[in-house]
């Protein structure tokens, strides 16, 4: 199979398939076989009907099929030597497709884009300096400690401040 890319913007680009009338048989005959298998005809088995009957039933009404194939096929070939390398899967269009004459498939998908970077040698980066004065460190301070404190039962002497009292009223 023949392709050609063209870049159409910094990031998208064009592929063109060429398939030979070779190619576009083949490709009918791998649909008719897979209709094969699905397929039912009076007289005979599910999955069990003759090739030759298959196609002169089915015709080509499994072009669809046939053209999927090609489009799969066609690509896994071409993937890995595409430039630039698709990032996406293509969106295929068909411009041409007959047995006997071959296939021409377009398809648009995206690439990386290209990043080119400015002058970074000569520039200047200050460090901002934190501040923390003395009364943010206390008010964090009482905030631990009032986190991590613990509470103990005194059984005699006076509640002082910020104590916890129980007291039994009767």
């Amino acid at each position: 199979m023949e392709f050609k890319t063209k870049q159409l913007s910094d990031v998208t680009a064009e592929v063109v398939l060429k398939a030979s009338a070779e190619e576009v048989e083949e490709s009918f005959q791998r649909a008719y076989r897979k209709a094969q298998g699905k397929g039912k005809l009076p007289g005979f088995r599910k999955g069990r009907v003759p090739l030759e009957m298959v196609e002169r039933h089915l015709g080509d009404s499994v072009a669809e099929e046939a053209a999927r194939e090609l489009i799969a096929e066609g690509f896994d070939d071409v993937v890995s030597e595409l430039a630039p390398a698709p990032i996406s899967i293509p969106r295929f269009e068909l411009e041409s497709f007959e047995r006997g004459k071959g296939a021409q498939i377009k398809g648009v998908y995206d690439t990386m884009p290209k990043v080119k970077l400015g002058k970074y040698k000569k520039l200047k980066v200050t460090e901002d300096q934190a501040v923390v004065d003395d009364e943010a460190i206390g008010a964090e301070l009482e905030k631990l400690q009032q986190q991590h404190s613990t509470l103990r039962t005194r059984e005699e002497g006076a509640a002082a401040k910020d104590e916890i009292v129980t007291i039994k009223l009767e």
